[in-house]
């Protein structure tokens, strides 16, 4: 989550492992990696937890503790889902995790609508690309999560269907930026590429999350 030039990062231990150096590690390679990117003061704020499951619950309750009134995820409709799947896999009730602290127990709930994959035009079934798609995330809590690539999109309608919307593309595009990117990798992409940082290269996989958010 990032939230007024704050970086906070939860991090699995059953993912990362035990070692007493690890976070600086990590700190290392974000003051070298992310730092310089920043075009302000970021502060990077570290928490290491027992299981997924525990990263996601402390980040919703960092939002339901701040309250902003949108949440913005680029290409939500991975994210949301993986979230919801590691509450379930521990036992977790979404609607007790999701729904805001002060709802009455009685209005506590949860539900996820997908946005529509296929559209039916001229009696000829067409996918929807995903940034035409909009997903729902739907819970009683005063912040909302927003899908930023269907914002993107929908507010360049006019300009037509753009080469891509990952958000490394978008970036590069319109800031000249990119994700993080780690030398010695670079011929590696997609799942490759992500199995190979979360499993050999982890502190620097912790600054590519980091960076992912702001």
């Amino acid at each position: 989550v990032f939230y007024q030039d704050k970086s906070y990062l939860w991090i699995s231990e059953k993912w990362l492992g035990q070692s007493p150096l690890i976070e600086q590690e990590i700190r290392t390679e974000w003051e070298r990696r992310v730092k310089p990117m920043c075009k302000r003061p970021t502060e990077l704020i570290i928490k290491i937890v027992p299981t997924g499951a525990q990263c996601v619950i402390h980040a919703v309750n960092l939002l339901h503790e701040k309250i902003p009134d949108f949440v913005s995820i680029w290409n939500m409709d991975y994210d949301i889902p993986t979230m919801m799947n590691e509450l379930d896999e521990y036992g977790y009730d979404k609607a007790e995790i999701m729904s805001a602290p002060t709802v009455p127990q009685k209005y506590r709930s949860y539900k996820y609508i997908k946005g529509k994959g296929v559209k039916v035009k001229a009696g000829k079934e067409q996918p929807v690309h995903p940034a035409d798609q909009w997903h729902k995330p739907i819970f009683p809590a005063g912040w909302f999560p927003v899908d930023s690539m269907g914002v993107y999109r929908t507010i360049r309608l006019a300009s037509g269907m753009e080469p891509d919307y990952t958000l490394d593309g978008v970036l590069e595009r319109n800031l000249g930026m990119h994700k993080l990117k780690m030398e010695g990798t670079e011929h590696m992409d997609g799942k490759r590429w992500h199995d190979h940082m979360q499993e050999h290269e982890k502190a620097v996989y912790c600054a590519y999350a980091s960076w992912d958010g702001i």
